[in-house]
């Protein structure tokens, strides 16, 4: 017995197991008293395997690490752990519970046996980790995950079956270490670890090391609960990187994740951006969107979830036309904090639409709202993964952060104020999906299209378009015209100027009159444009008449009494316009900045307008996405 002590070998359930005379056991206790050794649980010298042969035991070696000597020690060993790449499972708060370690450790050896979402097998690594973290920060916490780490190469992880498996990508430490063997006793393992804990502590205490007693690793590299001798270290940390969750493994490449988009992915032009390995320049062209508006808070699973189910009911079908539109990718979260110097907060969901469709149908729900063809630069980060959705604001927090910090460092330019955050499948799915977040240079929420000549539109008219004798406006891109005798016939609407249901309705009857729903069933050429006149004040009092008109030409001799008792006329009627060329956007915020840059323009030239008429000129369908002509103006006075 005492060789057997001097060896550090003494196992209590063996001599227990060889020997059937229980008064000589007691006789054998009792000698290891009195020749005064401790009678320890196990062996827990440390002439452990040499961790070289223990790695090779494994189909993918062990977890990668630099070893720094640690002098005046004979047994701590240095490490610095860079781009660990670990799967763990949370336990409880019991740290050395057989039943739970046994169950994690199981259950992350069917995924890396193939019960993942691809069916892949992931070659092993030891050893098996058992992460302990009681404080973070100052803040006492308990965290308890049993971990296996994934070779380097494998570059893209499959999603797991288990939902309670959990991702640790590239997370970088440096350790102290202490290795040990033994077949211990099982009742008795948590007193043998706690052991070496204590000695490894004492020995960094006293070499005067710093680190962080909070954060312990115990190290398995073979069954923790088995009688096989295996080589066992036990460590401290002096941090923790692991930040819940940081998964940064290769994401889809955009190609792949586009094609599993009916309509495929939005359009734009790729640049690349020298000096960074992730960060992807983009230029965004004629942008066609369906948003909802979101409240205050950038990421609220219910709300934006609920967003989403709207705008998919839209494009698939749920609009005034029962129209099934092709969906697209990404789902775009736009969050914009300042725009012109001034705090705001914008933060909406949307969906692109397809270029191919030429005219979206008017949504049943009120609160989608449409940008068309709007134009912007980016730079974007990618990254996949199947997040908890409690960590989703952390995760992104972080790639936002990661890229800024890059932008930053080549020096690019960019709008902090303006975030998007695109999503090529369910943001709150456990579905392995690409991600990206990305910043905006601009956001172009008006694109002015290169347009034809108003002469040239109105040439392609049946009717051509209403006569006027040109007013210059010196030093100025605006447009004067002294408009004489033009007859129009007109339907008022209410007092939302933007109504686009109410618009096209009175649209509709007027288009329905001029082509022979009349009393006479006389068809009349049509005129460009579609005209739509905003009245606010009248001989000095505050009125509001909203009308939208369409011109009829002057060799009508007798015009036609309509069938429609809501179409009304006027005739003759004079009006000096002032009118600028605009994108044919159906915003009502980006239509009154149309206006106040028309009011800024014409102040600027010295031009005396009424801005309580305003006149809408529609060369074309308003709510078309085809790049069709419209004008905003000014008249100078209503007669």
């Amino acid at each position: 017995i005492k060789d057997t002590a001097t060896a550090g070998i003494l196992n209590i359930r063996l001599i227990v197991g060889n020997f059937n005379n229980m008064k000589f056991i007691g006789l054998v206790l009792l000698v290891g008293v009195v020749v005064g050794y401790r009678v320890t649980v196990g062996r827990v010298g440390h002439d452990s395997d040499p961790i070289e042969k223990a790695c090779s035991q494994a189909p993918g070696g062990c977890s990668p690490y630099t070893v720094f000597d640690v002098p005046g020690s004979d047994f701590v060993e240095g490490r610095y752990y860079d781009n660990v790449n670990i799967a763990l499972i949370e336990m409880g708060k019991t740290e050395f519970s057989e039943y739970e370690y046994d169950n994690a450790v199981k259950r992350l050896t069917a995924y890396i046996n193939g019960d993942n979402a691809g069916n892949i097998k992931i070659p092993a690594m030891w050893p098996i980790q058992q992460i302990v973290l009681k404080e973070v920060d100052g803040i006492k916490v308990y965290y308890n995950a049993v971990g296996v780490s994934i070779p380097n190469s494998v570059k893209s992880w499959p999603a797991p079956n288990d939902p309670s498996i959990e991702f640790h990508l590239n997370y970088k430490t440096v350790g102290y270490v202490e290795s040990f063997s033994g077949n211990f006793d099982n009742t008795k393992l948590d007193q043998v670890y706690q052991y070496k804990y204590s000695q490894l502590s004492a020995e960094l205490d006293r070499l005067g090391i710093k680190y962080d007693k909070n954060v312990k690793v115990a190290m398995d590299f073979g069954e923790r609960y088995s009688q096989v001798e295996a080589r066992r270290e036990v460590g401290y940390l002096s941090h923790i990187a692991l930040s819940k969750p940081n998964v940064q493994h290769n994401p889809d490449p955009i190609d792949v994740a586009c094609s599993k988009a009916p309509g495929g992915c939005a359009p734009y032009e790729s640049i690349d951006v020298k000096g960074s390995k992730f960060v992807e320049e983009r230029k965004l062209k004629r942008i066609n969107i369906a948003l909802i508006k979101l409240g205050k808070t950038d990421f609220l699973e219910k709300e934006y979830t609920d967003a989403v189910s709207r705008l998919k009911a839209y494009i698939n079908g749920d609009n005034k036309a029962n129209a099934k539109i092709d969906a697209m990718w990404p789902i775009q979260q736009i969050i914009l904090k300042e725009a012109d110097g001034k705090k705001i907060y914008y933060n909406a969901v949307g969906v692109s639409i397809p270029g191919s469709v030429t005219s979206w149908p008017a949504p049943n729900d009120a609160n989608i709202d449409f940008h068309e063809n709007y134009e912007t630069k980016g730079y974007f980060k990618a990254f996949p993964s199947n997040f908890d959705a409690s960590d989703l604001p952390s995760v992104y927090h972080n790639a936002y952060h990661e890229l800024s910090a890059e932008l930053d460092r080549l020096g690019i330019e960019y709008d902090i104020n303006v975030k998007v955050a695109l999503d090529y499948g369910e943001r709150y799915s456990k579905e392995e999906s690409r991600r990206e977040v990305g910043y905006l240079v601009h956001l172009a929420s008006s694109f002015k299209p290169a347009v034809s000549s108003v002469s040239d539109i109105c040439a392609k008219a049946p009717g051509g378009c209403p006569s006027f004798t040109p007013i210059d406006v010196e030093g100025s891109s605006v447009e004067g015209r002294a408009y004489n005798k033009i007859y129009i016939a007109l339907i008022a609407l209410s007092k939302n100027p933007f109504n686009q249901e109410e618009y096209a309705d009175a649209v509709r009857r007027l288009q329905a009159y001029v082509n022979g729903d009349n009393a006479g069933n006389i068809k009349i050429a049509a005129m460009w444009p579609v005209q739509q006149l905003i009245l606010l004040e009248a001989d000095g009092e505050h009125v509001y008449r909203n009308y939208v008109a369409v011109s009829i030409p002057n060799d009508v001799q007798s015009i036609p009494k309509p069938n429609d008792a809501n179409i009304q006329f006027h005739v003759n009627y004079e009006v000096d316009a002032f009118v600028m060329p605009v994108a044919n956007r159906n915003c009502v915020i980006e239509i009154e900045k149309n206006f106040d840059a028309l009011r800024k323009e014409l102040e600027s030239a010295g031009v005396d307008v009424d801005t309580n008429v305003k006149i809408i000129l529609d060369y074309g369908d308003r709510f078309s996405t085809t790049e069709e002509l419209r004008e905003v103006g000014y008249l100078r006075h209503l007669a």
